[in-house]
C-alpha cells in the first residue's frame, strides 16, 4: 500500500513539473479591425479574444486584418509566434516580427 501512494505521488509531481500553458492575449488600440491568430497548420485559433493552450504552440501568427491583410499574413506586419516551455536553456519560446511585402 504504501508502495502504491509513493507512485502516486511520484506520477502526480512527474505530470505537474511537465505541464505547459500558454496564452496570447492581444491589446488593439487601434479602435478598428480584428486581431487574428492563426496555427501553423492554418487553423484560426483567435479573432481577438485570449487564446489558451495546454500544449506548446509552434509556428503560430498573429496580425491585425484590417481588410488588405491575406489569410496568412501577406501584405501586412504580423508576428511569428512559438511558445514552450524550454527543453533547455535558450531553447524556449520565440517572436519574430515579419512584414511580407505585395
Amino acid at each position: 500500500m504504501l508502495f502504491s501512494a509513493a507512485f502516486a505521488f511520484l506520477a502526480l509531481a512527474v505530470s505537474t513539473v511537465s505541464a505547459e500553458t500558454h496564452t496570447v492575449t492581444f491589446d488593439n488600440r487601434c479602435n478598428t479591425g480584428t486581431p487574428t491568430l492563426i496555427s501553423n497548420t492554418g487553423t484560426v485559433l483567435s479573432t481577438g479574444g485570449a487564446y489558451t493552450t495546454n500544449a506548446a504552440l509552434f509556428g503560430a501568427i498573429a496580425y491585425l486584418q484590417t481588410g488588405g491583410c491575406g489569410f496568412n499574413g501577406d501584405h501586412c506586419t504580423m508576428v511569428e509566434i512559438t511558445l514552450r516551455n524550454p527543453p533547455s536553456p535558450g531553447a524556449g519560446s520565440s517572436v519574430d516580427l515579419t512584414l511580407i511585402p505585395p
